[in-house]
């Protein structure tokens, strides 16, 4: 009987991670429930200042844009939707569609009380000692929508 090898590469396929959002999303719960809102807060910081080190090294050399570049790039391969407006002082990021909140509904996973404290923390990691700020506003989790602003400090 002959068979046929096949050869793949991870680069063959689309990069999707959509079921690190319900992993995520367990572990928050789980934190915030055994540990309370401090740890699960902390952890959230040291997760963050460690995973998204390249980013905000491109932060301080770049400024908003590198943001900016980094949501348009995951929105898109995640198919979410947002609307950006943008200048070298402001930015705000209007999310329509929260890829992660709509995979978690679609599979019927729990989305943690605290889900979005990852993207306000994240987004308050990446302006660490540069001159800007973030605000997460609007955060709906049952929608998957909100604004995200980041601003120059004056």
């Amino acid at each position: 009987m002959t068979r046929e090898i096949m050869h793949r590469n991870a680069s063959d396929n689309h990069y999707l991670h959509k079921d690190f959002h319900g992993g995520l999303s367990c572990g928050i719960e789980y934190l915030d429930i055994h540990f309370g809102t401090s740890v699960l807060h902390n952890y959230l910081r040291t997760f963050c200042r460690t995973f998204f080190a390249p980013l905000h090294a491109a932060v301080v050399t770049h400024g908003l844009s590198a943001i900016r570049k980094h949501y348009e790039r995951v929105f898109e391969e995640e198919a979410g939707i947002i609307d950006v407006d943008a200048s070298d002082d402001h930015l705000t990021i209007t999310v329509r569609a929260c890829p992660a909140i709509l995979h978690m509904q679609k599979r019927g996973l729990p989305i943690a009380k605290r889900f979005c404290d990852s993207t306000r923390i994240m987004n308050e990691c990446l302006c660490e000692g540069t001159p800007f700020t973030s605000e997460l506003c609007d955060c709906n989790p049952r929608t998957g929508t909100c604004v995200q602003r980041f601003r120059r400090l004056s």
